[in-house]
C-alpha cells in the first residue's frame, strides 16, 4: 500500500493559492472569530410590531434587510415616516425568519451591537418563537453602545441605512 503523491507541476501551488485566496472571501468566517454586527430595527410605535430589520456586519460586506408584513394598523408617525422610505416589498413572518436564519448561519459567533434595548427585542422575538422554541442556538452576544447614533444616516428611519450608519459611527 505505496501511496504517493502526486508530482505537481511547477507553477501550479502559486495559481492554486491565488485561487484559494481570492475563494476566502466566500468562505464562512473563523470559528475563532466573533463578527461585529451592527442591528437597527422599526416597528409600529412603543412596543408595536415589527416592521424592518437591518443588520450590518463591521466589514459592511454582509447585510441582512427584511421588511416583515405587520396586521396591526400603522400608527401615524410610523405612516408617514418609515412606510414610504422601506424601499422593499414586506414578506410574510415564516419567509422573514427562513432569511435571518439562512443569514446568521453564516457567523458561528456575533456579537450584536445596537444603540437601543428594543432592536434586542425584537431580534429575540423573532429568534424565539412564540412557545419559547429557537430556531437554532446561535453564539450571540448582544451589546447596546450609547456611543453610536443612526444620526447620521442617509435615510433616517430606514433600519438598512441606520444601521450602516451605526457601523461608521
Amino acid at each position: 500500500n505505496d501511496i504517493k503523491p502526486l508530482p505537481l507541476r511547477e507553477g501550479l501551488m502559486p495559481y492554486f493559492f491565488t485561487v484559494c485566496i481570492k475563494l476566502c472571501k466566500y468562505l464562512p468566517i473563523t470559528r475563532n472569530k466573533k463578527m461585529l454586527c451592527f442591528i437597527d430595527c422599526e416597528f409600529n410605535g412603543g412596543h408595536g410590531e415589527l416592521i424592518s430589520m437591518a443588520i450590518v456586519s463591521e466589514d459592511g460586506e454582509r447585510v441582512f434587510y427584511e421588511v416583515v408584513e405587520h396586521k396591526q394598523p400603522t400608527v401615524e408617525w410610523v405612516a408617514k415616516n418609515v412606510m414610504p422610505i422601506l424601499n422593499k416589498p414586506a414578506v410574510s413572518s415564516a419567509v422573514f425568519k427562513e432569511r435571518l436564519k439562512k443569514f446568521l448561519d453564516a457567523f458561528p459567533k456575533l456579537t450584536l451591537v445596537a444603540d437601543h434595548g428594543a432592536d434586542h427585542f425584537y431580534f429575540l422575538q423573532q429568534i424565539i418563537g412564540q412557545e419559547g422554541w429557537m430556531m437554532t442556538d446561535y453564539n450571540v452576544e448582544m451589546r447596546i453602545d450609547k456611543d453610536i447614533s443612526a444620526k447620521k444616516s442617509t435615510v433616517l428611519h430606514n433600519a438598512l441605512e441606520d444601521a450602516r450608519a451605526l457601523r461608521l459611527s
